[in-house]
């Protein structure tokens, strides 16, 4: 099993510029820990919450002072955007990261549409149709027209095209069993949110399997990352202490947004409020992997289980839930206490 970073650019009321740097510093100690991939988000109209618009931009300068690392946008909003746009500024960053580059594509958030002025019950047909499209551009040799529901084009094409041959390796965020099963069937890898139980990953993992062989593809697990806030301390206590506040407040911004459905799955009863889901429920029932190393080290082994195996950790990154310092000294306790005890994985 790999260990990674999801770096969420969730700075509430930050310089935007202090923040990148700080997100900066978690990848450079990551790819120095010998970590696998970092994956950076895209958010809009999140108000002050999330500050990172335009991925590829921090993964560039990354690819800067990084040696080893995979980067990647965990996850390109492809419904909102021109395809070719995306498809040419994900091929100049292969190319800019030396063939280090991932994409990861979603749907993401009802709020981000409205950005746009982008039905987002649309959404979902709008990836299926933009991912046919940018496959398209960094494969094709020649000009080509497309004439889609969304989208038409007539000889057009992308330079230049990606490093990697035939393209860099693709990852889609999925939450629901379409998704899972298209990602399947298309032969990408799997992102797992970190508010996506451990049984709804299994459940989801069945349909990738269902839509790979479908296609006459073999489906691995290695395919399969899983997002998790995780936090590793001297103690239980002295690690829920340590963020509590930060991420109490982090859930009343989820909360405030459409993507608080998914808070609906942890309530501690179907008639609950969502503000029942609080930080320390999510902690009591493992959703969080917080403690110390050996009940972080007990918890991934239980979402390992639950889930039915996956290949890369991805620990959530790019937020404020301790100071800076705290948040590296963390990176390398779980790479000295934690990791060696999940090498079997």
């Amino acid at each position: 099993m790999r260990v990674g970073l999801f770096s969420m650019g969730e700075h509430p009321d930050r310089l935007p510029r202090d923040a990148y740097n700080e997100d900066l510093e978690e990848i450079v100690l990551a790819d120095q820990l010998r970590w696998a991939e970092a994956w950076i988000g895209e958010h809009h109209m999140n108000g002050r919450q999330e500050v990172l618009p335009s991925p590829e931009m921090l993964i560039a300068k990354a690819a800067v002072k990084t040696r080893n690392i995979r980067l990647g946008p965990g996850v390109r909003l492809i419904a909102l955007h021109y395809p070719l746009d995306v498809a040419a500024e994900a091929a100049t960053a292969d190319h800019l990261t030396d063939g280090r580059y991932l994409f990861g594509f979603g749907t993401g958030g009802g709020q981000e549409y409205g950005f746009y002025n982008i039905d987002f019950a649309e959404g979902a047909a709008r990836v299926e149709e933009s991912i046919d499209i940018i496959l398209k551009a960094w494969t094709s040799e020649a000009p080509f027209s497309y004439e889609g529901r969304f989208w038409r084009m007539k000889d057009v094409y992308i330079w230049p095209r990606p490093l990697q041959s035939p393209h860099m390796p693709v990852a889609r965020a999925c939450g629901n069993p379409a998704s899972f099963y298209s990602t399947g069937r298309r032969g990408f890898s799997v992102l797992a949110s970190q508010f996506t139980s451990g049984e709804h990953i299994a459940a989801g993992w069945a349909e990738y399997e269902r839509g790979a062989r479908d296609a006459g593809l073999t489906p691995n697990r290695h395919d399969l990352g899983v997002s998790r806030f995780c936090w590793v301390d001297e103690s239980d206590r002295m690690a829920r202490d340590r963020v509590r506040n930060w991420q109490n407040k982090s859930l009343d911004y989820i909360r405030s947004v459409p993507v608080a459905v998914l808070l609906d799955a942890f309530k501690p009863t179907p008639e609950a409020a969502r503000t029942d889901v609080t930080f320390d429920h999510m902690c009591d029932i493992g959703q969080y992997i917080i403690g110390s190393a050996d009940t972080v080290i007990r918890g991934i082994r239980r979402l390992y289980a639950e889930t039915g195996g996956f290949g890369t950790f991805l620990l959530v990154a790019g937020r404020d839930p301790a100071p800076l310092r705290d948040r590296l000294a963390m990176f390398e306790r779980f790479e000295r206490e934690v990791a060696p005890s999940l090498r079997d994985l």
